[in-house]
């Protein structure tokens, strides 16, 4: 069957609808603002703790507890990853805000990745068990935080994390990781699939000294 080139144009192509054009209402609306006010309610220097305690630097406030906190384990227990999930974090508060348009929200993401561009340091990946899992997590929140929430500094927190990735290149071929979109892959392909060489494309101008230029 052929198709006319008027009706060709007329199609419309599908496009993602920006964050605050939905709106939650029921369960989900009610897990959504639970979540906010946790992020709102949770301490940014007990977010930032694995990260300065690693990088050397003073580190107030309380651990977070279990797999998130700087602490020796063998497997599965207390510290089994630590800071694995402030880029989640960073994401869900730029999202927040995205929808909500709430300052405190915009206000609170800033602190944190204030904080976290202070705390950036190579240290971090030393003898880290998921490396790749923790940046790749937090390439996603500083990137999302920069084009939902106009945070400038996250370009700054991206900069600092790429050159540190690229230099001391914390790769393990044991590591498996979850993507963003939920499939679980080996270190390999997930390489060669290119997901990082792609998210920092998104944000940078200048690859030479990046690590990530072919």
């Amino acid at each position: 069957m052929k198709t006319s080139k008027n009706n060709q144009a007329s199609r419309t192509a599908l496009a993602q609808l920006p964050f605050g054009a939905v709106q939650l209402n029921g369960l989900q609306g009610e897990q959504f603002r639970a979540a906010q006010r946790f992020l709102l309610d949770l301490s940014t220097d007990a977010m930032l703790k694995p990260y300065r305690e690693r990088a050397g630097l003073p580190a107030p406030g309380n651990d977070i507890g279990g797999w998130y906190d700087n602490f020796p384990t063998n497997w599965f227990g207390r510290g089994f990853a630590p800071g694995h999930c402030l880029g989640q974090w960073i994401s869900a508060l730029a999202r927040g805000h995205a929808i909500t348009g709430d300052a405190a929200v915009k206000s609170k993401l800033a602190e944190v990745v204030n904080g976290y561009v202070l705390a950036v340091s190579p240290k971090f990946y030393a003898d880290l068990r998921y490396p790749t899992y923790t940046y790749e997590k937090l390439v996603f929140g500083l990137i999302e935080a920069h084009f939902l929430a106009g945070n400038e500094e996250a370009l700054a927190a991206l900069t600092r994390a790429q050159l540190l990735r690229a230099r001391c290149n914390p790769r393990r071929q044991d590591e498996w990781l979850v993507r963003t979109d939920n499939r679980v892959l080996h270190l390999r392909p997930f390489t060669a699939i290119g997901d990082e060489s792609y998210t920092t494309y998104l944000t940078t101008t200048d690859w030479s000294d990046t690590g990530f230029a072919a």
